[in-house]
């Protein structure tokens, strides 16, 4: 650089004022990324749901949910089905197994108003893709299973019906098991049979009002757990749950609604009695359907000197009116 010269400097980058800044992590919105696939996901679903509707009218045209699935939107996707079904595979070694499958339960009676779902997939035993495969305690089979159609479901179905000599499932339970006929899967599978055959007269019903209404929302659920807030300790269905495990300990069923719904149908709040938490069984009031099955503790292995045992909880229904509609 000679003597008596001045550096050029160079012109500093700043986009024009009109232009919105783009975030560091990406994208204008990089919080709606779950939107937009559900969007598309849905247009796809719709367009074959309409190709189906063309050739054949007279076919109910579903698909299964998996659980309370965060970047789908159950709710707008029930109102283009005919049927809201779900899969359900809680871990028969999670002592909140049962407390999962019924908030989802729960759920999808919710999201056509108390209409029947079905339930077309459910385990009877291990279920391959955990780390580690638990066999299922004698009874716990039945005590879930009769949870579906006490919170609104037509069916209670299993993959798979034969257990594969070869292949990827091979593992994988199912209702014929490697074992045979002579085995406690393939009794028990028969067992609920039975038991499913005498609610058949609830099939086509319509599940009542539930006393309890809690609000859950995918936008909601796509904005809380969101980049850039100022903690990332909330979660949604975290929260949700902490919610709904005492209303399911009370034996209350629970309606999961839409900010917008209109909450006249439902009480205002009241206490729970201290004992309704822990109460084995409550009577039903008259003309209502309520069955109660097998506390959970009866289904699992006797616990270690250190366990800590967890009181008896009930399985309870929504109230629902055969043949209703």
């Amino acid at each position: 650089m000679g003597a008596g010269t001045v550096p050029r400097r160079r012109a500093a980058r700043h986009p024009p004022a009109d232009r919105p800044r783009r975030p560091a992590d990406g994208g204008p919105h990089p919080g709606l990324g779950s939107q937009p696939y559900d969007q598309a996901a849905l247009e796809c679903f719709t367009a074959e749901r309409d190709i189906i509707r063309h050739h054949t009218p007279q076919v109910p045209v579903p698909t299964n949910f998996t659980a309370s699935f965060q970047h789908l939107d159950c709710r707008r996707w029930a109102a283009e089905e005919d049927v809201a079904t779900i899969d359900v595979y809680p871990d028969s070694s999670d002592p909140e197994g049962q407390l999962l499958a019924a908030c989802n339960f729960d759920l999808m009676r919710s999201l056509r108003g108390g209409r029947p779902w079905l339930l077309p997939e459910s385990a009877t035993g291990a279920n391959v893709p955990r780390r580690r495969n638990s066999a299922r305690p004698a009874g716990q089979l039945r005590v879930r299973s009769l949870q579906a159609p006490a919170r609104g479901s037509d069916s209670v179905m299993c993959f798979q019906w034969r257990q594969s000599r070869a292949g990827a499932e091979r593992f994988r339970s199912a209702m014929l098991p490697h074992g045979g006929t002579r085995t406690r899967t393939w009794r028990e599978v028969t067992e609920l049979g039975r038991d499913l055959r005498t609610l058949a007269g609830l099939a086509g019903g319509r599940a009542e009002t539930a006393e309890v209404a809690v609000v859950w929302d995918w936008d909601n659920w796509w904005a809380l757990e969101g980049p850039n807030h100022p903690s990332a300790g909330l979660a949604f269905q975290g929260r949700g749950l902490d919610h709904y495990r005492p209303l399911w300990g009370a034996n209350l069923p629970v309606d999961f609604l839409h900010p917008h719904h209109d909450l006249g149908a439902y009480p205002g709040p009241r206490p729970l009695s201290p004992r309704s938490a822990t109460a084995p069984a409550f009577a039903p009031p008259p003309g209502s359907w309520r069955r109660t099955v097998a506390a959970e503790r009866a289904t699992r292995a006797p616990p270690t000197p250190r366990a800590r045992r967890r009181p008896a909880v009930p399985v309870t229904s929504a109230r629902r009116h055969a043949g209703s509609g």
